[in-house]
């Protein structure tokens, strides 16, 4: 029943960011051809915590639907590179809260803690097979995961 839930669950979440944010083929545009150079941009961002900047990049990026040469998504960069820009996740909580106080109509905040919720589900529940997996560390990869969607619903009503 465990690997059933869990299945289902990381589907349900795969699919919905495939869709929701339309992933494509598209090349990058001028700026966005070395991921080097926008994870460099990323961290200045984060650091100086200019989140209309940060919001216009990944406004940017997901109306263009744009992809390093590597086929990487600049928008999966932007929504994995903000919250590893942290070294804990609280840090991550609070950045996220700072933001939505500064601009609480924006949903990027709410996509960035649903993937901080996400890593934090897995770095409770560990990376062994299910049977491995003790209840207690199922119960709190649960809890994140169900974090993480609450994160994602309040993201989608701000979005439409």
């Amino acid at each position: 029943m465990k690997k059933i839930t869990t299945l289902i669950v990381v589907s349900v979440l795969l699919v919905f960011a495939a869709i929701y944010f339309g992933m494509d083929t598209k090349n990058n545009y001028g700026k966005w051809d070395k991921s080097s150079l926008m994870r460099g941009e990323i961290k200045q961002l984060v650091f100086e915590k200019k989140f209309k900047e940060l919001e216009k990049l990944v406004h940017e990026a997901r109306a263009r639907k744009e992809r390093y040469t590597t086929s990487y998504w600049v928008l999966q960069d932007l929504y994995n590179g903000i919250p590893y820009m942290m070294s804990t996740f609280e840090g991550v909580y609070e950045f996220v809260d700072e933001w939505r106080k500064a601009s609480p109509e924006s949903s990027v905040p709410d996509i960035i803690e649903a993937r901080a919720f996400i890593a934090r589900a897995w770095q409770v529940r560990g990376s062994a097979r299910i049977k491995n997996v003790s209840d207690n560390e199922y119960r709190g990869f649960k809890d994140y995961l169900s974090k993480a969607w609450d994160s994602i619903i309040a993201a989608e009503k701000k979005i439409h």
